[in-house]
């Protein structure tokens, strides 16, 4: 288990500090013509793996000590959260694209659109990767140190539940700007 959470940090890093450099470039200026293959690269990132957890931590929840068994569920909640995120990102993503191969207008003007109505819920999320990660890391040192594994996960899930409303008036926002 405790390998398994060492790699979490890293992972859910690796996701939100993109989700943070959306979000903390001004996208005012005209993008090139070629903003989609760049941003494309921007955006290609892995979600978080799910693959270890899934096969052989989830199926064994039962042998586990119970405050170590409610701790992996929530972990793998928030792990799976992030990669919704993502894939709420990519989805948005390929919307723009898909809107201006079908209108035939420049896609960076369509990429700038989505950078800026999405710009609020990238730093949300990318506010949420630290928290996730000093509480994960301080599970991984109270299982090695041995002490009670109670870890406070309600100010992480009180910002999570914001993020369905602004994912939503982001989109919002997108919509109204390529005026649909």
């Amino acid at each position: 288990m405790v390998s398994y959470l060492s790699t979490l940090p890293s992972q859910i890093s690796t996701l939100t500090s993109m989700f943070f450099g959306l979000s903390s470039t001004v996208w005012s200026v005209p993008l090139p013509v070629v903003a989609w293959p760049s941003f494309e690269r921007m955006i290609s990132v892995p979600h978080i793996d799910t693959a270890y957890y899934d096969t052989n931590v989830g199926d064994k929840l039962l042998y586990l000590p119970q405050p170590l068994a409610n701790q992996a569920l929530i972990i793998d909640g928030v792990v799976k959260q992030f990669n919704v995120y993502y894939d709420n990102l990519l989805e948005s993503a390929h919307l723009a694209k898909s809107i201006s191969e079908l209108t035939k207008s420049p896609m960076s003007e369509h990429i700038q659109h989505y950078l800026n109505a999405y710009s609020q819920y990238h730093s949300k999320v990318a506010e949420l990767g630290p928290q996730a990660n000093a509480n994960i890391t301080g599970l991984v040192k109270a299982i090695v140190d041995e002490r009670d594994l109670s870890i406070d996960w309600q100010p992480f899930l009180q910002k999570s539940l914001e993020m369905d409303p602004e994912y939503k008036a982001a989109r919002d926002r997108f919509l109204k700007a390529i005026g649909k």
